[in-house]
This record gives C-alpha cells, sequence and structure tokens, in this order.
C-alpha cells in the first residue's frame, strides 16, 4: 500500500481569491523480482486547493439566510392564499 499526499506548492497563493492554476504530478515505481522488471506510472493533473478560497462558515451562513428567507416568504405567501 502507498500513501500519497498531493503538493500544495503554488506560489503566490493569495487568500480568499480563486486559482486556477494546474501543475502535473507524476510517479513512477519500479520493481525486479526472478530478473523481470516491473515498471509503471502514474501521471495526473492538480490544482490550488479549493481550501484557499472557499469557507465552509460562510457556505453555511448563506444557507441559513437562505432557508429562513424562504421559509419567512413561503409563510407570507400561504397567509395571504388563506384569506382570499
Amino acid at each position: 500500500m502507498v500513501r500519497l499526499h498531493i503538493p500544495d506548492d503554488f506560489p503566490n497563493v493569495i487568500a480568499g481569491e480563486r486559482d486556477r492554476r494546474t501543475a502535473e504530478f507524476s510517479l513512477s515505481a519500479e520493481y525486479k523480482s526472478d530478473g523481470i522488471t516491473y515498471q509503471t506510472m502514474l501521471s495526473a493533473e492538480y490544482r490550488v486547493n479549493q481550501q484557499h478560497w472557499q469557507a465552509l462558515s460562510l457556505g453555511i451562513a448563506v444557507t441559513a439566510f437562505g432557508m429562513l428567507a424562504g421559509g419567512f416568504l413561503g409563510h407570507t405567501k400561504s397567509g395571504k392564499g388563506a384569506s382570499a
């Protein structure tokens, strides 16, 4: 089993600003057994970690506000419809 840590090594990351830069991650391995050489390679693109510009607390606050506003508007609308 192999555990890998994807690097977060982009220079000049500005907190709170979305960054779309990418980089290439590559890993190769070689194993020799009974005169046979086994080789493998993994190559993948990676990006700046979204935690640099996304805030969970802000997302929760916006969701809560939306639910409260929707509940208030729904309650107001259903109250007007019942009297008509």
